[in-house]
């Protein structure tokens, strides 16, 4: 992971949402459409263009704001993320936990 500072916060947070979805620089340089000259920008401090800021954000499930360090929250976000990332069977089993605690405490 590279040292955050605060003229390469989007590249970490990048960095921080690959990690989260197991994903390469390589994939994510692919499936968005990111050069490799553009991805060494970002690690330099260069921010994205509106469009890319957007397509990156849409792609990670976050805000354009937590990935410009403006919003530092995303306990929401990383739980959905961790739930998108589970096996159906997984997710049938927090469901049921859920649902469980869901009748005890008559929520």
């Amino acid at each position: 992971m590279a040292l955050l500072t605060k003229d390469n916060i989007f590249y970490c947070r990048l960095l921080e949402q690959m990690e989260l979805v197991h994903k390469t620089a390589d994939e994510v340089e692919t499936e968005l459409g990111i050069s490799k000259a553009q991805f060494t920008d970002y690690e330099k401090g260069v921010l994205p263009t509106v469009p890319m800021l957007i397509r990156c954000s849409t792609y990670f499930k976050v805000t354009p704001e937590y990935l410009l360090g403006r919003e530092s929250d995303l306990s929401d976000t990383l739980l959905e993320n961790f739930f998108d990332s589970l096996a159906p069977q997984q997710k049938a089993k927090v469901y049921s936990l859920c649902r469980e605690w869901f009748n005890e405490y008559k929520v």
